[in-house]
């Protein structure tokens, strides 16, 4: 790495979510966040600390569909055995903060939150978190409020972005894993974020909730 990264840490985190075919197809039905998956990058030394993964069980439609379980790889077993979504965002915190020592806010901040694309935190994170009253402790950690969105930083870079398979085979690699799988999912972002170090290029934070985020 090199010194001019502006974080020591980005934690890459791809929700899975609860879905069937119509909801693929047309965008428009309910979903809740059913697998939330991080991946714990070092950019100093452009290795994964450590990874976390938790299942959360669905309050509106706790039964999975097949189209879901088919895409995701996720079981009812898993679904069944979950925690709810307050509990996976206290086990994360901690996680990251008790487990791995990261410093979220302040001036001596070195950690930051990544995405592929806006989805996972404005779309996904914060309507389930309103749905299910949450918002307030979504608010209280504070580093959900902006962060790196990958997608938006390769096509910056690079001039194209597609999703996470396009974005690898544009950088001369294939997706490792099973796709729609959070967890690989997350890995495999963590390998883009490498490659584009390695290329030089330093990631800032450039979403938030409400509008674009000027980088800083």
């Amino acid at each position: 790495m090199s010194s001019s990264q502006r974080f020591r840490f980005l934690c890459v985190i791809d929700f899975e979510a609860t879905c069937d075919d119509y909801n693929v197809n047309h965008g428009d039905q309910l979903q809740e966040i059913i697998e939330f998956p991080a991946v714990l990058l070092d950019t100093e030394v452009l290795k994964v600390v450590d990874t976390f993964q938790v299942f959360i069980k669905p309050e509106v439609e706790p039964i999975l569909t097949d189209f879901c379980k088919n895409l995701t790889g996720i079981t009812q077993d898993q679904i069944d055995n979950g925690i709810n979504l307050l509990d996976a965002m206290k086990r994360f915190d901690d996680w990251l903060h008790v487990t791995h020592g990261v410093i979220s806010t302040g001036l001596e901040r070195n950690f930051a939150i990544a995405t592929d694309g806006p989805w996972d935190i404005k779309n996904m994170l914060f309507n389930d978190c309103k749905r299910k009253n949450i918002l307030d402790y979504f608010h209280d950690v504070k580093y959900y409020s902006e962060w790196v969105n990958v997608r938006r930083m390769y096509k910056s870079e690079y001039g194209r972005a597609g999703g996470i398979t396009s974005q690898l085979q544009g950088l001369n690699m294939t997706f490792e894993g099973k796709e729609h799988c959070g967890l690989d999912d997350a890995k495999n972002i963590a390998r883009i974020v490498i490659k584009m170090i390695t290329d030089g290029k330093v990631f800032k934070l450039n979403d938030r909730l409400r509008g674009k985020k000027k980088e800083k």
